[in-house]
């Protein structure tokens, strides 16, 4: 895979699928790992959300 680490990160995200979550869940879930992922490499752009916020530090 080539491409910059976002868009390789966001190709892994877009991923993701689940038959019991509606688009809005899946999306949701989506960012959540992008977040927590640029958060521990140091690279977030933008407020996380809760769910990356929420996790401990290690």
């Amino acid at each position: 895979m080539t491409g910059t680490l976002a868009t390789r990160i966001g190709a892994f995200a877009a991923s993701f699928t689940a038959v019991e979550m509606t688009a809005e869940e899946a999306r949701l879930v989506r960012r959540a790992l992008l977040d927590t992922i640029a958060c521990a490499l140091g690279g977030l752009r933008e407020p996380p959300t809760a769910m990356a916020c929420a996790m401990p530090a290690r």
